[in-house]
């Protein structure tokens, strides 16, 4: 299955425009029909992405080290917006014909690959633009025993928020936009401490 010209726009607040997108993605699954009718759970042995953009707005007032232990960021209120709405419950009513059938589908996703992603955007009002280094998120719903689509778009953004910000605190380190010696010192720790607890 291929996926082409996908994205997602920035949340209010934040400039108009696509916060993530990607030029195509594809999917390689194998359907275990007994499996997906029993337990409605679909297993995903791989997903490639390829040109991931990120269009990354960072915000913090209390320098680096702050941003990466408290990121806020527009990626990181698109997964605050989306765990609000799947927390809610619908409005719809709930058909049930048989044992079971209420139960929306799950997803199991083996690997994600994400390959020559590009991260453009700014930190406090002053821009930024980077190469994504390739990165592999592995075992998503294994543990739970699958994630619905909406925990799953939650999970991901969560992971690629974080992801990516570690990555653009170690850009502007290194580049010294903005910041203060002291500051670099700070966010070259913290990415050092932050980049060790990323969950894949």
């Amino acid at each position: 299955l291929d996926v082409k010209n996908f994205f997602l726009t920035n949340p209010p607040n934040y400039k108009k425009c696509n916060a993530i997108s990607f030029k195509n993605a594809f999917v390689d699954t194998d359907i275990s029909p007994m499996k997906f009718l029993k337990d409605k759970i679909l297993v995903v042995d791989e997903i490639r992405i390829d040109g991931l953009f990120l269009n990354l707005d960072l915000r913090t007032g209390s320098g680096l080290s702050a941003l990466l232990t408290s990121p806020k960021s527009n990626i990181t209120e698109i997964s605050e917006i989306l765990s609000v709405a799947e927390e809610e419950p619908s409005s719809e009513p709930v058909r049930e014909t048989q044992a079971g059938d209420s139960e929306p589908m799950r997803f199991i996703i083996k690997k994600i690959v994400f390959d020559d992603g590009t991260v453009s955007g700014a930190f406090n009002n002053k821009g930024f633009e980077f190469p994504l280094p390739s990165f592999t998120i592995e075992n998503i719903g294994v543990r739970e025993n699958g994630l619905t689509g909406g925990e799953l778009a939650v999970k991901l953004t969560g992971i690629i928020g974080t992801r990516v910000t570690v990555d653009a605190v170690k850009h502007i380190t290194k580049e010294s936009v903005n910041i203060t010696e002291g500051a670099a010192k700070d966010g070259v720790d913290a990415t050092r401490d932050v980049g060790k607890d990323i969950s894949n």
